[in-house]
């Protein structure tokens, strides 16, 4: 019984398909232009959120510490007071916070973050929705494109040149790599935009 297994071959022109696979690309300028916006914009939001429940998380343990406070305390005097009740935890944390003793939970602050970070949350799903979609719009009609002067190029091809190729090795170039850089496009294009965004927003 005969392997037909596909020999293990390296490509030997890797870097000059990439760009011409990223030209391809190259007529639909504006909507890519679209997605990496939509896309930066979602990313932004999406690392935004958790400072916005941060704060609000904040201001709930503002609250707690104002409520352990006596009304018309200085922050210091509320200090010493808690460093006098043996919450010398509490008091040194109170040194680095903006509270105003005995005010308790602000619950319409807390309110207004929460509604916040929720409404930042809807907006990056909402661009980042965007985003994805005009990518999968971009990638299906260059991979189109390519499908077709792909079959005009093999209606084009001797018969002689299909009898000197293996067995499926024309039939795998017209579908299977097309296929492939269709899937691998769709499923990293978007990514690949994201994580860069990603990356440079988390460190900023």
């Amino acid at each position: 019984m005969s392997d037909e297994r596909p020999p293990n071959e390296k490509s030997t022109h890797f870097w000059k398909t990439v760009r011409r696979v990223i030209g391809e690309f190259g007529a639909h300028r504006g909507q890519m232009v679209i997605t990496v916006i939509t896309l930066f914009i979602g990313t932004v939001l999406t690392i935004a959120a958790p400072y916005v429940f941060g704060l609000a998380t904040d201001a709930v343990f503002a609250g707690y510490l104002s409520s352990k406070t006596s009304p018309g305390q200085s922050t210091a005097e509320a200090a010493a007071e808690l460093q006098a009740g043996g919450q010398s935890d509490l008091a040194a944390v109170l040194d680095t916070m903006d509270v105003v003793p005995g005010a308790g939970m602000d619950f319409g602050l807390i309110g207004r973050l929460v509604m916040l970070g929720v409404a930042v949350y809807a907006l990056s799903s909402l661009f980042t929705y965007i985003g994805g979609r005009v990518s999968i719009g971009v990638v299906n009609t260059v991979m189109s494109g390519m499908r077709t002067r792909v079959e005009a190029k093999l209606h084009r091809v001797p018969l002689s040149y299909s009898d000197r190729q293996r067995r499926g090795d024309v039939l795998s170039r017209l579908n299977n790599d097309l296929d492939n850089l269709t899937q691998v496009a769709n499923e990293n294009l978007q990514q690949i935009i994201t994580s860069v965004i990603t990356f440079v927003g988390v460190l900023a």
